[in-house]
């Protein structure tokens, strides 16, 4: 017996730059660029400009020069995670600079912080119109908001991250959902972990079930990504977790 693995590959940054309508953030992920290497290229070079030639130009440089080993390549291209994760969920520049010390061990400065998370609105422009809209309504509404999934599915928050996040998670969790429903039937499913699918299968039928798995799953997110790709990795393995 074999586990099949599947899993939607960046589903929630897909679904950031689908639901806030970002220009920039569609198109890399409709030219299958890493977004890392994307954000960290534009930090490690300091680049100032947002044109896409320019954008193009430092992405393949820090491209090949992680392909290459070089070790502060690697690194910029871990910084970013914490760009596009923490700023894309709308942490201010304070709490952009705890996220970098407490989860990827960097130590910068709250100028330092400011300056990336200017870089980071910059860039992806559309993203950064959404947070202020959010803000704006909280304002509005002294703090509280009714945001809704891409089903429609409302839940009253009180916070600009709580307003943030919603659409984001439960729109993912409602495309996992819907994966699963289909899956069960056809597929020994025996885990979900957040977007994460694990089957048991016969030796003999887990390439079988892999395949199937992958091909559910993108046809369930693209149904709310529209012209943004849905990804899904897979894997056989010979025991979960190995």
């Amino acid at each position: 017996w074999k586990f099949p693995r599947a899993d939607f590959s960046n589903i929630e940054m897909r679904l950031i730059a689908k639901l806030f309508n970002d220009p920039v953030m569609c198109q890399a992920f409709k030219d299958n660029l890493d977004m890392h290497i994307l954000m960290g290229s534009k930090i490690y070079y300091n680049l100032q400009s947002s044109e896409w030639h320019l954008l193009m130009e430092v992405y393949d440089r820090l491209k090949q020069a992680i392909i290459a080993g070089d070790y502060d390549a690697k690194h910029a291209r871990q910084s970013a995670k914490c760009s596009n994760f923490g700023l894309g969920y709308g942490a201010g520049a304070e709490k952009y600079q705890q996220l970098n010390w407490k989860d990827y061990d960097r130590d910068i400065s709250l100028d330092q912080a400011t300056g990336e998370r200017k870089q980071w609105r910059e860039l992806f422009a559309g993203v950064a119109q959404y947070h202020k809209k959010i803000g704006n309504q909280l304002d509005e509404h002294k703090g509280l908001l009714c945001p809704e999934s891409s089903l429609g599915r409302r839940r009253w928050v009180r916070g600009y991250s709580a307003g943030i996040n919603h659409p984001i998670q439960s729109t993912s969790g409602e495309i996992t959902k819907a994966a699963q429903i289909r899956l069960c039937r056809d597929v020994n499913i025996v885990l979900v972990i957040h977007d994460e699918f694990i089957a048991h299968e016969p030796e003999d039928q887990a390439e079988l079930a892999v395949a199937y798995m992958k091909t559910v799953m993108e046809e369930e997110g693209q149904k709310y990504l529209g012209d943004v790709p849905c990804v899904v990795d897979t894997e056989i393995l010979d025991a979960w977790g190995a």
